[in-house]
């Protein structure tokens, strides 16, 4: 079992609910607001960002472009899209924790390329998109005149147990 990776992908799921939380309070309205700079709306970054964790998922397994892209569908709605998040940041905690390889895996993209990575770079990109995109949802929480989550790996910490402060 490879436990510090998947405590790295315990924080991506922490995060990811602490932010589907925090965008609960934002006026529906709100949610289609796109600052420059970013991906896109509230709503569209995060379909995007919790649907390409499938896409991760998919291509650890050797998958290719055809599964199923729920996220370009319509919005589902908040409690829906934590389902998937809390689903699909799981089954990445799992792919983490039996890691014991780093082996290629090979895999096709939705525009027809074939690609050849390896499964460590399939799981940083996975972190590291994730984690971009939540700090744009946090930028327009800012713009919006909304407190953001903290999400740093402190407040993960502090919120886990993994981080305390002692006493001088």
């Amino acid at each position: 079992m490879n436990d510090p990776l998947a405590q790295m992908f315990r924080y991506n799921a922490w995060a990811n609910a602490t932010l589907l939380a925090a965008c609960r309070d934002v006026p529906g309205d709100r949610l289609d607001i796109v600052p420059g700079g970013t991906f896109g709306s509230i709503r569209d970054t995060l379909l995007h960002f919790i649907g390409s964790q499938d896409a991760y998922l998919s291509h650890l397994a050797g998958g290719g472009p055809d599964l199923d892209r729920w996220w370009r569908d319509s919005w589902m709605g908040l409690d829906v899209l934590s389902e998937r998040a809390t689903a699909s940041s799981a089954r990445l905690v799992e792919a983490a924790e039996s890691l014991e390889t780093d082996a290629d895996v090979t895999f096709g993209q939705e525009y027809g390329e074939r690609i050849r990575a390896r499964k460590s770079a399939l799981l940083v990109q996975a972190l590291q998109h994730a984690t971009e995109h939540r700090e744009q949802i946090c930028a327009t929480l800012t713009h919006l005149g909304i407190q953001p989550p903290d999400l740093s790996g402190w407040a993960w910490g502090e919120a886990t147990g993994a981080v305390e402060e002692l006493e001088s």
